[in-house]
C-alpha cells in the first residue's frame, strides 16, 4: 500500500503547517488538516510545554469521518544528559459519522503522587510490590467513549463557524465504552483482558521516500526560497533583503487573517 503525503508551512506568523495524506487505490483514506506549533519554556529553562493547536480529519475507504486534536507534550531535563518526553492533558477524537466522542485522558492519576517536598522523604511514587513499577506513572491514560449529544453531522470547527466547539462538555453524553492502559505498554476495555493495542504488535511495513521531482514542484515549496537560494549561492546580501522581504509579506499576511477571522465572527452572530 502507498501513500502520498503533502505538507506546507502556510503561515510564519504563528507557525502552522497544512497536510494532507492520501491511500492507494487499494485503501483510499484520506488524512488532512493543519497544526500549529506553540511552545513554552517552563521552571528555569529545566522542562518545556509543546502545544499543537489544530484540526485533523480522517476519512476510511467506508466514509467514516474522525476529527481530532493533538495531545500536548511535556520534555522534562532540557538542561540534563536525558531528557523525558510525555503526554499531558486530555484529547477528545470524535466519530462523526456514528455521533461518538473518545476522550482520552493522559497521566490521569498525576494528583495521587506525592509533590514535590514529600518526594524527598517517600520518592516520587508508590512502587508496586510485586512488579516494582511506579503506580502512577506517568505513561498511563484513559479512555471514556460518549455518545454524542449532536442530531446532525458537524465537524469540529467551533460555534462561530457553525460546528462543534470541543471544549463544551455539553457535548458528551452517555458513556458507552471506558478503557485504560499505558502508551508505552498496552491499552485495554473494560470486560475484556484482550488488549486493543500492544506495544508489542509488529506490522510488516516496509517504507520508502520518493522525492518529488522539481518541475512538479510548486513555487510555495521551500526549495524555491528565494532567501535561501541566494543563501545556497553565497550571496548574503541578497539573502538578507529577500529574508527581510518575506517577513513583510508574513507579518501582513497574519493582519489580513486576523482581520477576516473578526469579520467571520461578527457575521455570524
Amino acid at each position: 500500500m502507498n501513500t502520498t503525503v503533502y505538507c506546507e508551512q502556510t503561515s510564519h506568523h504563528p507557525p502552522i503547517s497544512n497536510v494532507l495524506l492520501e491511500g492507494s487505490d487499494e485503501c483510499p483514506y484520506t488524512l488532512e488538516g493543519f497544526l500549529c506549533l506553540e511552545i513554552k519554556i517552563k521552571g528555569l529553562f529545566t522542562s518545556t510545554h509543546i502545544k499543537c493547536p489544530g484540526k485533523l480529519r480522517l476519512t476510511l475507504p467506508d466514509g467514516t469521518k474522525y476529527e481530532f486534536e493533538c495531545v500536548d507534550l511535556n520534555m522534562e531535563g532540557l538542561m540534563s544528559k536525558e531528557k523525558v518526553m510525555t503526554a499531558v492533558g486530555t484529547v477528545k477524537c470524535f466519530d462523526l459519522t456514528n455521533k461518538l466522542v473518545s476522550v482520552v485522558t493522559f497521566d490521569p492519576q498525576k494528583d495521587q503522587r506525592y509533590s514535590y517536598m514529600s518526594s524527598f522523604i517517600f520518592g516520587t511514587d508508590v512502587m508496586d510490590k510485586d512488579t516494582g513499577v511506579a503506580e502512577n506513572r506517568k505513561d498511563l491514560l484513559s479512555i471514556d467513549i460518549h455518545k454524542m449529544n449532536v442530531e446532525e453531522e458537524k465537524d469540529i470547527s467551533g460555534k462561530d463557524y457553525g460546528g462543534i466547539d470541543i471544549s463544551d462538555n455539553a457535548i458528551l453524553g452517555e458513556v458507552v465504552k471506558r478503557g485504560a492502559g499505558s502508551y508505552c505498554e498496552k491499552i485495554i476495555y473494560e470486560g475484556d483482558d484482550t488488549a486493543i493495542w500492544s506495544i508489542n504488535d509488529r506490522a510488516d511495513i516496509k517504507s520508502s521516500y520518493v522525492e518529488i521531482e522539481e518541475s512538479l514542484r510548486v513555487p510555495s515549496d521551500s526549495t524555491k526560497r528565494t532567501d535561501l537560494v541566494h543563501l545556497l549561492e553565497q550571496n548574503f546580501e541578497e539573502a538578507e533583503t529577500s529574508k527581510h522581504e518575506l517577513e513583510v509579506l508574513q507579518r501582513k499576511d497574519k493582519a489580513g487573517r486576523i482581520a477576516a477571522d473578526k469579520q467571520r465572527k461578527a457575521a455570524a452572530k
